[in-house]
């Protein structure tokens, strides 16, 4: 459809959208009626076995187990792409955070065309409390700002993670945030960089890379040597070169970890900056089909599960003002 189309059709799209969050609800709520055998039934499809959630030994079931079970109000402000930031001052002070994490141009939560077209181009344009949403306007891009501002709010109006049960984001205010793109030497989108942390340890790390084309996937260990981990739905590539930056991201990633028995630290690696993305507890939803099995429970043996006693304890972040003006330029 064009965009004038659908800006017409807008009222009848926040309907669907409020209707089909209504919806997740309800699928969720009877799947805990049921004993989660509605998520069990995904699990035992995509992964390929019967999950055994309460005494999980397997990655995947580790990560149903702290969906279900650990629910740290901590795990809601990392959560969330905006509130991040008010961590990392809170953990390691306001000048690591300018450091390591991007430059916003504008946040806000009436995006509009006009305020978009605005910020600029060589940015990136992603909600705040969901995972995998983004457009990338590059520089000097023509890019059509009343569809991407329409795709912005149906971001805005769509919960995320209600069926499954990916609790830590069920109380993110939603926010559109807009973000200088970080470029690698090629002149493409940064690479994605994701550290596996267990207890302040690296196990391994994730990277993604051409994302935008043709999208490649490689697992590496600690010392950036290529591990023989697939998984079923990325097309493997070849390790590239170690980012310049690598250790300083892998350093920064173990004292992030230091404070979880399990978190997954994700950068964006540049030529020339790496910044912090964000950080995931629930890796692929807790349904990482690997093409080796052996290789998930491998993993899960390496994480000591227990619910989190990192730095906030029990005092949670609400003794911190977390609520900023979410509409403005930075």
């Amino acid at each position: 459809m064009t965009t004038w189309v659908l800006l017409i059709l807008e009222p009848l799209l926040a309907a669907i959208d409020y209707l089909i969050n209504g919806l997740c609800w309800l699928y969720a709520g009877i799947d805990r009626a049921l004993g989660y055998r509605l998520l069990k039934l995904k699990f035992k499809r995509v992964v390929g076995y019967w999950p055994n959630i309460d005494t999980p030994t397997s990655f995947n079931e580790k990560v149903q187990w702290r969906k279900l079970n650990d629910h740290a109000p901590v795990y809601t402000v990392i959560a969330d792409k905006y509130r991040l930031r008010d961590y990392i001052t809170h953990r390691f002070g306001a000048k690591m955070a300018a450091r390591v994490m991007p430059h916003w141009r504008l946040v806000t939560d009436r995006p509009r065309a006009a305020e978009l077209q605005a910020a600029g181009t060589g940015v990136i344009i992603k909600p705040n409390h969901r995972s995998g949403s983004l457009r990338i306007v590059p520089v000097g891009a023509d890019a059509d700002w009343r569809r991407l501002a329409l795709t912005a709010r149906r971001w805005m109006r769509q919960r995320y993670g209600l069926k499954r049960h990916e609790w830590a984001y069920h109380g993110i205010k939603a926010c559109i945030l807009v973000e200088d793109l970080v470029l690698g030497a090629d002149g493409q989108p940064a690479m994605d960089v994701k550290f596996q942390v267990m207890d302040g340890v690296c196990d391994r790390v994730e990277v993604i890379y051409n994302r935008q084309t043709s999208g490649r996937y490689v697992t590496a260990t600690r010392d950036w040597i290529e591990m023989d981990a697939d998984w079923r739905d990325y097309a493997r590539g070849k390790l590239p070169e170690k980012p310049i930056f690598y250790e300083q991201m892998r350093d920064f990633a173990e004292k992030i970890g230091s404070d979880f028995d399990y978190i997954r630290v994700d950068f964006l690696s540049g030529a020339t900056e790496w910044k912090l993305n964000e950080l995931t507890l629930y890796e692929s939803d807790g349904l990482t089909a690997y093409v080796d099995p052996n290789v998930e429970l491998a993993y899960g043996r390496l994480w000591t599960l227990r619910k989190y006693d990192g730095v906030w304890g029990k005092s949670a972040p609400y003794d911190l003002n977390f609520e900023q003006t979410r509409s403005g330029k930075f």
